[in-house]
């Protein structure tokens, strides 16, 4: 069961990245549910390894992987209203959020934070 989750997680995520990069890549086209849906998902499988894997909410880089999405969800609440706006600005702020998710990513492959 621990296998699916992890291989479930590692989807979702990898899913969640591909989405965000191609709204940079598609301004126009709205994922902004699926996103939602992805994080989600992301959140779930990631909140289910925790206490199988023997770690707990405490530990330094998994508070760090939960500020980092809590940021993440946010700016794409914000980005989806400054594509109504200013698409070129959405692309802009859809850069800054692939390096969020790219900072959660590594601090979850190190299992360590920045700093």
């Amino acid at each position: 069961m621990i296998n699916f989750l992890k291989f479930s997680h590692l989807v979702f995520i990898l899913s969640l990245l591909g989405t965000t990069l191609y709204s940079v890549v598609s301004p126009k086209v709205k994922n902004t549910a699926l996103i939602f849906w992805l994080s989600g998902l992301s959140i779930l499988t990631g909140t289910l390894l925790v206490h199988p894997k023997h770690w707990t909410f405490h530990t330094e880089w998994i508070k760090a992987a939960y500020l980092f999405i809590f940021i993440f969800l946010l700016g794409i609440v914000a980005q989806h209203f400054i594509k109504l706006k200013n698409p070129a600005l959405s692309r802009v702020f859809a850069i800054f959020l692939i390096i969020i998710l790219c900072l959660v990513v590594r601090d979850a492959v190190t299992k360590t934070t920045l700093i």
